[in-house]
């Protein structure tokens, strides 16, 4: 993939800035996405603390958003919280293996 191409990555919703994310947070405030998103854009900008939080609150209102247990173990790792960060990622990874056994009945 060349740079161009992710430099110009956005999410499914088409948010691509914080300001994006904002506003879809204004037209809905339970937008587990729109916190997503904008936790992945604070990290990248080294905001890991505005990072976590985001991710937490988009968890609250999806206990099993897989991606925000991922991207938030990730950022607790780089803030060296180690055990935190492993109970995220076993989580994140118990909410996929759940999502993808098959269902009875």
């Amino acid at each position: 993939m060349n740079n161009g191409a992710t430099r110009n990555r956005t999410s499914q919703d088409g948010m691509r800035t914080i300001q994006e994310c904002n506003l879809r947070l204004e037209e809905d405030q339970f937008n587990y996405d729109a916190l997503y998103y904008r936790g992945k854009l604070k990290r990248k900008n080294s905001n890991t603390e505005g990072a976590i939080a985001d991710f937490t609150e988009a968890i609250r209102f999806r206990d099993d958003f897989t991606r925000a247990f991922f991207a938030r173990a990730g950022a607790r790792f780089e803030q060296r919280q180690l055990l935190r960060a492993a109970a995220d990622f076993f989580k994140g990874l118990f909410c996929l293996v759940v999502d993808i056994l098959p269902t009875t009945g």
